[in-house]
């Protein structure tokens, strides 16, 4: 969700540079990468690829962020993981910034090539990744990473709404007025189908969740004993409803394969059946959008045309997106 910057790839004053400075706390050694590449810079992070900079001579990714953010992933990839029979990413270390609100996360780099979700070999190794994942990582988290069970998702639903009916009072053309409204209607329809999302989320365990497990956020390796699937950017996980992971084939998600999932959690749960977790899944499509519509209203200032323009223009690329996923929903609920 961050915003990207052009990839630029620094050679100059490199040992100077904010994430080698970093590194260098972790007492890694004093010689300087041959490169530093920006992936992403903004306000509030920074991600930068420090090249041949890891013990083998790997590149190490160095991640700039609020404690508060890097303190979940740095248990994740250091207590959880390791504990985990799923491949993972080096955690190098992690190190104080300047600024006290700030700290450093340095990773291995996932290389590896990008996840298709039109590839069904892909999606049947996230399947069953994630179902190793979700087996695994069913107990004693609830005390170490954020809540993402469904009262969390509640608490979002009534952020969206707030944030639609504070929309609601800015100056709107008329055609915005009515997505505004019909957007309304969503939230409505769903909460009143809450207690059906509840029933169908129970027959999972609440575990750890990865909780924006996107495209984006995940490679495949290529090993001599075959394919393999990483998972990164774990700062939105938690301890919830499995029902997020699952989404299926809206916004740019993994869509696991929910029958290499159901075979690996049938391990130790033989009555859950493949209709169980697609239920769950089409529960998992509703709070994935709720999360983007939040997304979609979050920092607005009615004072402010291009904050008003901006969500507006989210909402109308989103409305088809909450129209199928609210009829899958009805759909999967009424059988």
């Amino acid at each position: 969700m961050s915003r990207l910057v052009r990839p630029c790839v620094l050679t100059e004053g490199l040992r100077d540079h904010e994430a080698f400075q970093a590194w260098r706390q972790l007492q890694r050694g004093d010689e300087a990468p041959p490169a530093i590449e920006v992936l992403q810079r903004n306000k509030k992070a920074a991600v930068y690829r420090l090249s041949a900079l890891a013990p083998d001579g790997s590149d190490v990714i160095a991640k700039r962020a609020r404690r508060i953010t890097l303190g979940v992933e740095r248990i994740i990839y250091e207590r959880v993981l390791p504990q985990v029979p799923v491949p993972l990413l080096r955690c190098y270390g992690y190190a104080a910034d300047p600024d006290e609100e700030y700290a450093w996360l340095f990773l291995e780099d996932a290389g590896g090539d990008a996840y298709l979700p039109s590839h069904e070999s892909h999606r049947r190794l996230a399947g069953q990744w994630l179902g190793e994942l979700h087996l695994a990582a069913s107990s004693g988290l609830g005390a170490q990473l954020p809540a993402r069970g469904l009262r969390h998702y509640l608490q979002v639903l009534r952020d969206c709404r707030a944030g639609l009916d504070l929309l609601s009072r800015t100056a709107l053309p008329a055609e915005d007025v009515a997505l505004v409204g019909r957007f309304v209607s969503f939230c409505d329809e769903i909460e009143s189908s809450w207690s059906g999302i509840e029933r169908e989320c129970a027959a999972l365990p609440e575990t750890l969740v990865h909780g924006d497990f996107a495209v984006k956020n995940v490679r495949i390796r290529n090993l001599a004993a075959g394919q393999a699937l990483v998972a990164f950017d774990w700062q939105f996980a938690g301890v919830g409803a499995p029902a997020t992971d699952l989404a299926q084939s809206i916004d740019r998600v993994v869509s696991p394969d929910l029958g290499a999932y159901q075979a690996v959690m049938a391990r130790v749960n033989r009555r859950l059946a493949l209709r169980d977790v697609e239920r769950i899944a089409a529960c998992g499509n509703v709070l994935r959008v709720l999360d983007q519509v939040r997304w979609a209203l979050s920092g607005l200032r009615v004072a402010d045309p291009k904050w008003v323009t901006k969500a507006g223009a989210l909402l109308r690329a989103y409305e088809p997106m909450v129209t199928a996923t609210v009829e899958r929903l009805e759909m999967e609920l009424g059988r």
